[in-house]
């Protein structure tokens, strides 16, 4: 079956109004977002300077297939941290966005993560398989991890943080990421500890040829 296609269970307003996350129901419903769009800094979407970067959170937890992962392992690369739930439009419209993206940068060292916010464990299961997304997720069901990112982003998901190598928040977008939107920006990052992976060192997935490596697969 398609993600598409797929009756993905709901959370009820009351429900999201109850555990506080007025803010995340706001952002879902607007399917139509975009990264950047009605931003409230216009460093959303962009590389903050390096000498800018001021918050560094601490991302451990249980995975959905049930591992413990702290991304302090990971520092010496970027990493890219998506907040998502099974039961947001807006997640389901950028998942094949965010593989394509993965799959393009994970052969050059960067390091994605998922935070799911909210979410049934089968349904996040479901989500993170029908997708084929590359990479592991963390539940987040009381939200301390976003909390983590400090108040320059309002709750909401979906939202995508790019640490730099040294675990600094480097890049904030809020709403539905594209590819031609944070691949150049992951790239840009990972370009500050490896200039030979700038920008131009990787196309987007779509725009390769099918010879090209890395222009296809079924993710880690």
């Amino acid at each position: 079956m398609h993600p598409s296609q797929r009756a993905w269970p709901t959370v009820t307003r009351r429900t999201l109004l109850a555990a506080g996350t007025s803010g995340l129901l706001a952002a879902c419903a607007g399917a139509g977002s975009t990264a950047g769009v009605a931003a409230p800094s216009d460093r959303l979407g962009r590389v903050i300077p390096v000498a800018a970067r001021r918050i560094r959170p601490s991302i451990n937890g249980v995975t959905l297939d049930g591992r413990e992962l702290d991304t302090r392992s990971w520092r010496g690369a970027p990493v890219v941290v998506n907040f998502w739930g099974s039961w947001c439009a807006p997640c389901r419209e950028e998942a094949p966005q965010l593989r394509a993206v993965a799959l393009a940068t994970l052969p050059l060292g960067v390091h994605f993560v998922g935070i799911d916010m909210l979410d049934d464990p089968a349904a996040g299961k479901a989500f993170m398989e029908d997708f084929k997304l590359p990479y592991p997720s963390i539940r987040d069901d009381d939200g301390v991890i976003e909390t983590r990112f400090g108040a320059a982003v309002p709750r909401a998901v979906p939202t995508t943080h790019v640490l730099d190598a040294e675990g600094r928040v480097a890049v904030q977008f809020l709403g539905k990421i594209t590819v031609a939107g944070l691949q150049p920006t992951v790239l840009q990052v990972l370009s500050e500890t490896n200039p030979r992976l700038g920008p131009a060192s990787s196309a987007p997935v779509g725009s390769r040829s099918p010879a090209s490596p890395g222009a296809t697969g079924s993710g880690r």
